[in-house]
């Protein structure tokens, strides 16, 4: 849009030269031949300008959304194409996204990808924080109704991906007690979550690629505390189970 106001004043300035010259040329002769032609240079600036801002590009795996005073005209494809010059380019991805919901802040992952963790309430009634990832793309073949409701990446990461993450977290992390959602179960969520974020948000124009959970931990630190006891107990247990069943096997050998 720089490009084409900045040729419409060069248009308006050419204009002005054209009539200057004229004036001058009446009054003066032939002693101001150069104020007569001088429109003719700004002229063809203003037209190469005025081309430029009709020309662009789409990088390749992203759509280009043509928006003119709020309204989407056209669509275009990646590579070289032409616009109207009284219309804006939004550029939509289709590569993919990263969104992570974590307490621990990771400089690897991007600050605007990060958001605080998902929070769940167990079978048993305890309150967790929930560390993990989801991995998406946006559906090119929606993006006109994508660009017209969300407008940018963060609104579908605000507007949609998070409360739908909400509310898709707190049902599959309720079917499972504290202890099966921290360790045996952790996998099973995943998959839930993913199933249901997919099937949630697939006819919107996100695509799920993949739900990452690194960690289910609970947020009252003495219950954490007791359930780490606990399973370091339990290991404890099975390792000399194991080293009691090996000596004895060692033993019936000898």
């Amino acid at each position: 849009m720089k490009y084409f106001v900045l040729s419409m004043i060069l248009f308006a300035v050419a204009g002005a030269a054209l009539v200057s010259g004229i004036i001058m040329r009446r009054k003066y002769g032939n002693d101001t031949k150069f104020h007569l032609w001088a429109w003719l240079p700004i002229t063809a600036f203003a037209i190469l300008l005025l081309f430029i801002s009709m020309i662009f590009s789409v990088p390749k795996n992203h759509i280009g959304v043509e928006d003119q005073w709020g309204e989407v005209i056209e669509i275009h494809s990646e590579g070289l194409n032409l616009k109207s010059p009284f219309s804006n380019i939004i550029i939509i991805p289709g590569t993919q996204q990263e969104l992570t919901y974590s307490a621990v802040q990771q400089e690897q992952e991007g600050e605007e990808n990060r958001q605080d963790p998902m929070e769940a309430v167990t079978r048993d009634n305890a309150l967790v924080d929930v560390d993990m990832t989801i991995l998406w793309s946006l559906d090119l073949n929606l993006a006109k109704s994508i660009y017209r409701e969300y407008r940018n990446l963060d609104n579908v990461r605000t507007k949609l991906l998070r409360p739908t993450t909400i509310r898709v977290v707190l049902d599959c992390v309720a079917e499972h007690a504290l202890e099966e959602a921290r360790t045996s179960e952790r996998a099973t969520i995943a998959s839930c979550t993913e199933r249901e974020l997919r099937d949630e948000t697939s006819s919107k124009g996100v695509s799920i690629r993949a739900v990452q959970i690194r960690s289910i931990s609970a947020k009252n630190s003495e219950l954490q505390a007791s359930i780490d006891k606990k399973l370091a107990a339990e290991q404890s247990a099975r390792e000399a189970e194991f080293l009691r069943d090996k000596a004895a096997a060692d033993a019936q050998i000898e």
